[in-house]
C-alpha cells in the first residue's frame, strides 16, 4: 500500500485525494489483520488509473524503482550470490508480500527455464496487479540486484489493454495475450549469472529472519497451523493426503481446502512448506544418512529428496550439510 501512495505522490496526486476516492478517512481503513486485502489492493490500482488517466498503471508503476516494495524480499534476492538462489528466494518468500501468489519454476524441451504464477485465490487478480508484479519482478532482477534477463517472452492471460508495445517496452520482452496462464520464459544461462552485490554471510542471516517471519505468518492462524501439526505428526507414516488431515482435523477434506483458500493457501503449499523445514532440521544430524532423511520425508527415492530440495534451498543436500557445518 506505501508504494502506491509514494508512486502516486510522484505523479502529483497526494494521499488525502486518493482516500477520498476510496471512500476512507485513513490508511488504517483499508487494512484488515495487518495486511492489505487484495480486493483494497485492486481498487488502490483502479482509483490509480482513474486519478493518473494512465490505463497502465499497474505495469508503470511496477517499473518504477522502489526498493520497498518487495520489502526483505528483495534484500533476501540482492544479497544472494548468484541468480538460482535469488530465484529461489523470490519463489520460498514472495508470500511475505503477497499472499495470494505462488512461482515455481520448470524446464520446457528446449532447456528454457518457465517461470509461473499460481493463484491461490478462487478469482484471478486484476491486470493491474499481475503486470505490476510481473514489471516489478523485472525491475528487481535488472536495476535492483544487476542481472542481466536479456529480452525474455511473457504471456499473460488478459488482454492487451490497447497497447501492446507500451507493455513490450516497459518489460523489455516479447508479449503474447489471452494465453492459458501468466507465464515468463527465460534463457537458462539466467541462472549462471554471479550476482553484482551478493554476500552469503548477509543471505544466510537474512534468509533465516525471512523464515522465522514466515512461519510467525503461518503461526498466527490456528486453523494453519493445527494443518502443519498434523501433517507433521502423519509425514512418518507415508505422504499424508488432504483427506488424511482433514479426518485428524475432524472436517471434510473439501471444507478443510475451503477453509485454506479463504486464507490464501493450498493444502500441497503448506506440506511443501513442512517438507522443507523437516528437511533442513534432519540434514543438520550427521547420524542420519540423506537416503534415511528422504525416507522420513515420504519421497519415493533419494533423487526425488534431492530435485525437491535443489528446488526449496538452490543447492544440493550434501553440499547443504557440509555448509551449515561450518
Amino acid at each position: 500500500m506505501q508504494a502506491v501512495f509514494e508512486y502516486l505522490a510522484s505523479q502529483g496526486v497526494d494521499e488525502a485525494r486518493v482516500l477520498r476516492e476510496l471512500g476512507r478517512d485513513s490508511r488504517a481503513q483499508v487494512i484488515f489483520h495487518n495486511r492489505l486485502p487484495l480486493k483494497e489492493y485492486e481498487r488502490l490500482f483502479d482509483v490509480g488509473q482513474r486519478l493518473t488517466g494512465d490505463r497502465h498503471f499497474g505495469l508503470n508503476m511496477g517499473a518504477y524503482p522502489m526498493p520497498r516494495t518487495w520489502g526483505l524480499v528483495s534484500h533476501l534476492a540482492m544479497s544472494a550470490p548468484n541468480a538460482l538462489l535469488a530465484l529461489t528466494a523470490l519463489m520460498n518468500y514472495s508470500r511475505l508480500q503477497l499472499n495470494f501468489v505462488n512461482f515455481a519454476v520448470s524446464e520446457t524441451e528446449e532447456g528454457q527455464l518457465v517461470l509461473s504464477s499460481h493463484i491461490g485465490i478462487p478469482h484471478r487478480p486484476s491486470r493491474h496487479v499481475i503486470e505490476h508484479i510481473f514489471a516489478n519482478v523485472m525491475e528487481l532482477a535488472n536495476s535492483q540486484i544487476g542481472y542481466s534477463t536479456g529480452r525474455l517472452r511473457i504471456e499473460f492471460m488478459h488482454d492487451d489493454a490497447g497497447d501492446p508495445q507500451h507493455v513490450e517496452k516497459i518489460l523489455g520482452a516479447d508479449v503474447s495475450f489471452n494465453c492459458s496462464n501468466d507465464l515468463v520464459f527465460v534463457p537458462a544461462e539466467f541462472l549462471k549469472q554471479q550476482s553484482r552485490y551478493g554476500e552469503e554471510d548477509l543471505f544466510s542471516i537474512t534468509e533465516e529472519l525471512a523464515r522465522q517471519q514466515l512461519m510467525q505468518l503461518r503461526g498466527e492462524d490456528k486453523l494453519i497451523n493445527a494443518t502443519r501439526e498434523t501433517i507433521l505428526k502423519q509425514l512418518p507414516n507415508g505422504l499424508p493426503k488432504i483427506g488424511d488431515i482433514a479426518r485428524a482435523l475432524d472436517m471434510t477434506s473439501r471444507t478443510l481446502q475451503r477453509r485454506l483458500m479463504e486464507r490464501h493457501i493450498k493444502y500441497q503449499t503448506l506440506l511443501d512448506e513442512v517438507r522443507r523445514e523437516l528437511a533442513r532440521q534432519l540434514i543438520a544430524k550427521p547420524e542420519l544418512s540423506l537416503s534415511e532423511v528422504a525416507d522420513y520425508l515420504a519421497f519415493n527415492d533419494q533423487s526425488a529428496f534431492q530435485h525437491a530440495f535443489q528446488r526449496w534451498e538452490g543447492t544440493a543436500p550434501g553440499k547443504f550439510r557440509k555448509t551449515s557445518r561450518v
